[in-house]
């Protein structure tokens, strides 16, 4: 009965032993599982760190190209805006000049044309039997060289049409510095709108950064043990 007792008891104690071995074994594995995965998840946070810190450096260098180019966008804005007032000024006063002085032929020539009217009335009226009339040959020839004088006005209303032209072409070109400010205008904005995504964008990987960070503190309370290491890791990163 002893030795039946005793052979139960070590079978006992071999089962036990073997089930134990199994269950230390079994711990160890996941010992060194969680291990693996908390140096994987430091190297990870000190890469997410490394990137964030480039990624923080590579946005604030893109923002300040973003500020500096908003900036000479606006200065070509006013400047554009000080030329196109400049501009329309001085086609205003040259335009109301020029019409000024259109105003002043046509008034010239009408008085002239009826003149000739005048003139043409008195030729037929001198044409009679008894012959023509020494002092309406006279008017005639004064109205001669006014029709010599009304041929030169009329050439110099020719030349101020030229200069109308000439105006008008040079406000064609005022429409083209508006619609240059116009297009500067819209590359402003844009700037703007590309640096307000680059903030966006720079609050997302420090967001991304922290919540690495606290993973990596919550595996340190974990593994006390491995504290030490873990912050210096965090330290370095």
């Amino acid at each position: 009965e002893h030795r039946r007792n005793t052979t139960a008891a070590f079978a006992e104690y071999d089962r036990w032993r073997i089930t134990a071995k199994a269950e230390l074994r079994a711990q160890r594995e996941t010992i060194a599982r969680l291990e693996s995965e908390k140096r994987a998840l430091a190297e990870g946070s000190v890469t997410a760190k490394s990137e964030a810190s480039e990624a923080h450096a590579a946005l604030q260098a893109q923002v300040r190209n973003f500020e500096a180019q908003a900036v000479a966008k606006t200065k070509q804005v006013i400047a554009l805006q000080e030329e196109v007032a400049e501009v329309r000024a001085e086609r205003a006063t040259d335009k109301l000049q020029l019409m000024q002085q259109i105003r002043k032929v046509q008034g010239e020539v009408a008085e002239v044309t009826a003149e000739r009217d005048e003139a043409r009335r008195q030729l037929e009226a001198a044409q009679h039997p008894l012959g023509p009339d020494p002092g309406l040959e006279a008017e005639l020839a004064a109205m001669r060289l006014q029709k010599e004088e009304l041929q030169r006005q009329l050439e110099r209303l020719g030349d101020s049409a030229e200069e109308i032209a000439q105006l008008k072409r040079e406000l064609q070109g005022l429409r083209s510095v508006d619609q240059k400010l116009q297009r500067a205008s819209v590359d402003l904005r844009r700037a703007e709108q590309q640096r307000s995504e680059a903030e966006q964008a720079l609050a997302g990987a420090q967001e991304q950064g922290r919540s690495a960070e606290a993973e990596l503190s919550r595996w340190c309370a974990a593994f006390p043990e491995r504290a030490p290491e873990a912050a210096a890791a965090l330290l370095a990163a």
